[in-house]
C-alpha cells in the first residue's frame, strides 16, 4: 500500500512539474518554483544584461517569478521594449495574467498560452531569451529550439540556469522527473546548434543544493558581428 500511495504521489508531482494544474499538487509545485528558481531567475537576467529597450521573452514562465524580475529590472513606466511570456500550462497563464494586468493592459506585457514549438510571435522579434528548466519538459526540443531561433533578432542572445546535478540526482532516487525527458546538457546544445545557434557556452555561476549551476548561453547567427567588422575595418 505504502509503494503505491507513493507511486501515485510522485507521479502527481511529476505531472505537475512538467505543467501545474489547478489541483493540489498544482499549487505545492507554484510554491516550490518560487522559491528554488529565485536564484537561477536573477542570475540569468544578470548574464543577459536586460535593458529598457529591449523585447524580452520568458519560456515556461510559471508563477511569473522571472517576469516580475523582468519588469523590476526593465522598468515600469513605459520603456519601449516588450516582455513576452509563454507557458502551455493555462493555469499559470490565467494567474499571471491576472498579477500583471496592469502592465498587460499598457502593452508592456503579453502573456500567450501557447506551446514553445508554434507560438504566434512574429520573426524577428526578440532581442533577449530565457527559460528555467522549462527546456527539460519540451516534446520536441529540435523543433522547439528552431522555433525560439525564428522569433529571435539576428544577434540576440538566449540563457537558461540549470541544476544538472540536482537533476541527476533526483532521477536516481525519484520518479518525480521522469516528464524530463531533456535532462542532460548535450541534449539542449545539440539541439541549439541544429537550430542554428552560435557562441555556445556553459559556464558555472554558483552553487546550489550542493551542486553547480550551469549557465547556457547562445546567440542568433554572427552575421552582423562580421559585417560590423568589416565596416570597421
Amino acid at each position: 500500500m505504502c509503494i503505491i500511495i507513493k507511486q501515485r504521489f510522485e507521479e502527481s508531482i511529476a505531472r505537475n512539474l512538467r505543467r501545474p494544474s489547478n489541483d493540489l499538487y498544482g499549487f505545492i509545485i507554484k510554491h516550490f518554483l518560487i522559491t528554488r528558481n529565485e536564484q537561477k531567475n536573477r542570475k540569468v537576467i544578470e548574464l543577459l544584461q536586460l535593458q529598457s529597450h529591449h523585447n524580452i521573452l520568458e519560456i515556461g514562465f510559471g508563477p511569473g517569478e522571472g517576469l516580475k524580475l523582468t519588469l523590476d529590472t526593465t522598468g515600469h513606466g513605459n520603456p519601449s521594449g516588450r516582455i513576452y511570456g509563454v507557458d502551455f500550462s493555462s493555469r499559470m497563464c490565467e494567474e499571471v495574467q491576472k498579477r500583471f494586468c496592469d502592465e498587460i493592459d499598457k502593452g508592456r506585457m503579453s502573456i500567450l498560452n501557447e506551446d514553445v514549438s508554434t507560438m504566434s510571435i512574429p520573426d524577428n522579434t526578440i532581442d533577449k531569451v530565457f527559460h528555467i528548466n522549462s527546456h527539460l519538459y519540451w516534446s520536441d526540443i529540435d523543433k522547439s529550439c528552431a522555433e525560439i531561433y525564428r522569433v529571435m533578432k539576428s544577434c540576440g542572445n538566449m540563457a537558461t540556469v540549470v541544476n544538472f546535478g540536482a537533476i541527476e540526482s533526483s532521477k536516481r532516487s525519484s520518479t518525480i522527473l521522469k516528464y524530463a525527458v531533456n535532462s542532460t546538457p548535450e541534449i539542449y546544445t545539440n539541439a541549439l546548434v541544429n537550430a542554428g545557434f552560435v557562441d555556445i557556452k556553459m559556464t558555472t555561476v554558483g552553487i546550489q543544493r550542493g551542486h553547480e549551476l550551469k549557465a547556457i548561453l547562445c546567440t542568433k547567427t554572427w552575421i552582423c558581428r562580421c559585417l560590423m567588422r568589416n565596416y570597421i575595418l
